[in-house]
């Protein structure tokens, strides 16, 4: 990518998750991919920030700055990005950090219990109206039974596979005996699977982790975290990257804020509409774990 030296474009970072602002802490990075709108640095420790325009959604990875540079101006991948005390800097471009805001997750009801989880039917009907993505037929296949569309995509009839242990798994779970281990989730078909960034699979096992730390299931959580790393080289750095903080519970803005309303009963379409603005289909991919681990029987807390 040719890089453009003048005129010298100033940026202010804005909103920063909390993983993000750890992790500027340190003073070299190196790019490690760069899009028109986003930017991936990773730190001597190996650790990933993700730099993005303001209009794209906060997260515990994410570092929101404007006015964004034109595409002409971002690193090379390989390249070298380094902090001068409150700046972030490579050639052409200025980051400053003196105003930074720390981004959190909204935090739950103090109660996260499913008495007030609202209905099944009314979020497969919500979500039907708004979730237009390869696996949207995955909502109501497993949460309510129903069958593929007749002209499955090859996508679609991998994913409902590669799901089908998952969602046995956490329909298993209330049957266990108290104190007995956790069996280990059978994903190595999940993870990975899919195009992108961030493949498909990975953001259900990550909506998943996140629904599971929301209420109150950390062992479940965490069973499925050492899956995904139980399984090296089955995803790329930046996948993992975001399963990292997922299994922490933290996760894009938008998933928080409707798993925040389906806890209160009132399904929020403002935030469901937002999903469709995470990714290709990260939103609703990760929309769909989270379903998984808050209405299969056996997955509620």
């Amino acid at each position: 990518m040719e890089q453009l030296s003048e005129p010298p474009v100033n940026c202010r970072m804005i909103l920063a998750g909390s993983a993000a602002l750890s992790r500027l802490e340190e003073h070299s990075f190196t790019c490690l991919a760069a899009f028109s709108r986003s930017l991936y640095l990773k730190t001597k420790t190996g650790k990933l920030i993700c730099l993005l325009t303001q209009e794209l959604e906060p997260g515990p990875l994410n570092a929101l700055c404007a006015p964004w540079p034109a595409e002409a101006y971002l690193p090379a991948p390989g390249s070298r990005v380094q902090r001068l005390g409150d700046t972030l800097h490579w050639p052409g471009v200025s980051i400053f950090l003196q105003e930074v805001a720390l981004w959190q997750p909204p935090a739950p009801p103090p109660e996260t219990v499913p008495e007030a989880l609202v209905p099944l039917e009314v979020f497969l009907k919500e979500t039907a109206a708004r979730a237009a993505t390869d696996f949207s037929p995955l909502f109501a296949h497993f949460l309510a039974g129903a069958d593929l569309p007749d002209a499955s995509s090859p996508l679609l009839a991998a994913g409902a596979d590669a799901l089908t242990p998952l969602a046995l798994w956490l329909r298993a779970l209330d049957s266990l005996p108290p104190g007995k281990p956790l069996p280990p989730p059978a994903i190595s078909g999940l993870l990975g699977l899919g195009p992108g960034l961030t493949p498909s699979g990975d953001d259900i096992l990550g909506g998943a982790m996140i629904a599971l730390r929301l209420t109150g299931r950390d062992r479940e959580a965490a069973a499925l975290y050492d899956a995904i790393r139980a399984l090296p080289g089955r995803t790329n750095a930046i996948s993992l990257a975001h399963l990292e903080l997922a299994a922490a519970g933290q996760g894009a803005e938008a998933l928080h804020l409707l798993l925040l309303s389906l806890f209160t009963g009132v399904f929020s379409g403002e935030a469901a509409e937002r999903l469709n603005g995470v990714g290709h289909s990260s939103g609703w991919d990760m929309a769909l774990g989270a379903a998984l681990a808050l209405y299969l029987p056996g997955s509620r807390p």
